[in-house]
């Protein structure tokens, strides 16, 4: 949706029109002056149309169609503070600056200004978010790397995988490398039982004394494996058989266990490494959180919700020089006569206001720098009675040009 605009736009009413009216019609010969707004009803481009008549009676409407080379107007009655009411043929129909489309104005500044800020500081979190993660794990490496990825001191936990024999992931435990090791998981006992024994524990026939955790064993007799239901193993070091064996069978007993990999963060290590890098409170605040309704700087946007620019006050002064570096929206208060001099800082494109207060004297005057560029060619003048505001609307072209227009006495 956008703001369209015209030049020195201005017809008179071809017939009048009650204050319930939603279209008005102007004189055919000026059809060319105003902008073609929604040819057919599609889009969702508008303008302001200002109605006067000759007791200086006012009304804004906002256009919502206007077909090319149509006489009508699709209109939205009393916009911007103004009451619709009824109007004769003949009264007057202009293209004006109003507060409708300063109040854009400000809306555009202030969102992209917010866009620009949120991607700066999603792009730092997520730099430093990655460095962090680079300097724990240094990638795949021929030989042992004696600093990290930036040349810095290794950091103890710090991994790179080895792709030469004897390959494997190795770890830095702050004075040495070494490959990431699996401790046993399978043991096995080997017990020769007496006439009628049932119950095997202790050592076996290789000094080796049995444990185990329940429900992690298997049992073999002379060979053949036994079902559960053929012995009970509950207490960790011993098996009891459901019958006894013959004397010089053979009972195996293999324990499984369960692995771990040695030097590694634990659980609650990783869990402390993680936090210390990006919390969930930083979400939204130092990092930029996912969301569909964010704003981009290089695509078309619709806002459904306002959006505002801070104003930066200007430092009074015989010359007074703004920095469009700093802001959009500007305001001074004038203690004499002064020069608004070029701006410092212009970029094609921005847009915004400068609010101009007189001082409770008032007839202050305001000259104007060679880039700013007026209607006619004529600078404005300033209301001068005291503590009188006018505001100044620009749009810089380029770095040396800048159209404005004063609204002035604003009350």
């Amino acid at each position: 949706m956008g703001y369209v605009a015209a030049n020195n736009a201005a017809s008179v009413l071809a017939a009048s029109i009650t204050n319930g009216a939603t279209t008005l019609s102007i004189q055919t010969t000026d059809i060319p002056k105003f902008p073609t707004i929604n040819h057919g009803g599609a889009g969702e481009d508008y303008t302001y149309l200002t109605l006067q008549d000759s007791s200086n009676n006012v009304e804004i409407v906002k256009v919502t169609r206007h077909d090319t080379a149509s006489a009508s107007f699709t209109v939205v009655r009393g916009q911007d503070g103004t009451t619709a009411r009824s109007w004769s043929l003949g009264d007057l129909v202009a293209l004006r600056l109003n507060a409708g489309v300063v109040t854009d104005a400000f809306a555009r500044t202030y969102t992209a200004e917010a866009s620009e800020t949120a991607a700066a500081a999603s792009a730092a979190a997520a730099a430093a978010s990655y460095d962090s993660f680079d300097d724990r794990y240094l990638g795949p490496k021929a030989s042992a790397p004696t600093t990290d990825n930036d040349g810095n001191a290794l950091l103890v936990g710090a991994l790179y995988f080895k792709t030469t024999a004897p390959a494997g992931m190795q770890v830095w435990d702050g004075a040495a490398w070494g490959a990431m090791s699996v401790q046993k998981t399978r043991s096995l006992y080997r017990f020769v039982a007496t006439a009628g024994q049932t119950t095997f524990s202790g050592t076996d026939s290789n000094s080796n004394t049995l444990g185990y955790d329940v429900g992690m064993i298997d049992a073999y007799l002379n060979g053949l494996h036994l079902d559960q239901t053929d012995y009970t193993a509950s207490n960790g070091t011993s098996i009891v058989l459901a019958s006894g064996a013959a004397l010089n069978d053979e009972l195996v007993i293999v324990v499984f266990g369960a692995f771990e990999v040695a030097n590694t963060y634990t659980q609650a290590q990783t869990d402390a490494l993680l936090s210390a890098k990006i919390s969930t409170s930083a979400i939204g605040s130092t990092v930029q959180a996912y969301d569909a309704d964010t704003a981009k700087t290089d695509v078309a946007q619709s806002y459904t919700a306002a959006q505002r620019g801070s104003v930066s006050a200007l430092t009074d002064g015989a010359t007074i020089t703004p920095d469009f570096a700093v802001a959009n929206n500007f305001s001074v208060t004038l203690g004499g006569n002064r020069t608004l001099a070029n701006p410092t800082n212009i970029t094609a494109g921005q847009s915004g206001v400068i609010v101009i207060t007189q001082d409770g004297t008032g007839s202050r005057t305001l000259a104007f720098g060679s880039y700013w560029k007026f209607a006619t060619g004529t600078a404005p003048t300033l209301t001068t009675t005291a503590a009188a505001v006018d505001v100044l609307a620009y749009y810089a072209e380029s770095s040396t040009r800048i159209t404005a227009r004063l609204i002035g006495d604003v009350k």
